[in-house]
């Protein structure tokens, strides 16, 4: 639930515990427990591995996925040979396996079950540990199966949703490519569809989108896009008019004060 400038000194320890598979944390645990009674030089060599990359990745300031820390694996497979036993093999490929077919294809957003999965992954961690804006092909989609309904978008990634056949009304994406658009001003149906590493705050300005902590979405759309109906909700309209207008966007902002004063 916290943002930080600086880094947190445990950060990578959650990000490990959170988004490994049960194999691997297996693996761990058995090597921690093996280090107490064993000295072997593939095992004590795993373990500085580890240990030293770890505690450099955990001092620095560079923390916004886990894909920063990913040379800690390699050090764990090497821990694996040294204490796991033959016996012990295959079911824990096995296990690997299963948890790689479960994940997909959302590999990106994995997160193991006793951390609550991708239910409540965002918040824990957000950016690349969960959301880099790759379910925006799969809000295209679920967007033509509703009727295509107008769309605010506040959308953490790069690509261009006009390539998958919408045209949002652009709410903090930060993007080069997106084109501007307006909704009506009488729209059927509306929805406010947010990225969730824009949902906790990430790269926002403080306390933009926290008027939706708490608020239950009207769907979920693939592991990052949380959907809100706004169509007649009057305090969202009243907030993103204040968005717009504290961004310098008088355009949208008199859009949203035109469909606040219609309802």
């Amino acid at each position: 639930g916290s943002i930080s400038e600086t880094g947190f000194r445990l950060y990578y320890a959650v990000a490990v515990l959170v988004k490994s598979t049960p194999a691997e944390l297996f693996v761990l645990v058995a090597a921690a427990l093996a280090l107490r009674r064993r000295r072997e030089p593939l095992l004590l060599g795993a373990a500085f591995l580890f240990a030293a990359f770890f505690v450099v990745a955990s001092l620095s300031q560079k923390q916004t996925g886990l894909r920063y820390a990913l040379a800690l694996y390699p050090a764990l497979a090497i821990a694996a040979a040294s204490v796991i036993p033959a016996k012990w093999a295959k079911p824990l490929i096995a296990a690997q396996a299963l948890s790689c077919l479960l994940a997909a294809p959302d590999f990106l957003s994995y997160f193991n079950y006793p951390s609550g999965g991708g239910a409540s992954a965002s918040s824990i961690l957000v950016d690349s540990n969960l959301d880099w804006g790759q379910d925006l092909k799969r809000l295209g989609a679920w967007l033509k199966k509703e009727g295509e309904p107008e769309v605010v978008l506040s959308y953490f990634g790069v690509s261009s949703p006009e390539s998958y056949g919408f045209k949002p009304q652009h709410l903090f994406t930060k993007s080069g490519i997106q084109r501007r658009w307006a909704n009506s001003d009488s729209p059927a149906r509306e929805l406010l569809v947010v990225s969730a590493t824009h949902l906790r705050g990430l790269y926002l300005p403080p306390g933009a989108l926290s008027w939706l902590d708490g608020r239950v979405p009207d769907a979920r759309v693939g592991s990052t896009f949380f959907v809100y109906d706004i169509t007649r909700d009057r305090a969202a309209h009243r907030k993103l008019a204040e968005l717009y207008r504290a961004a310098g966007d008088k355009p949208l902002a008199e859009r949203q004060e035109r469909r606040l004063k219609a309802l």
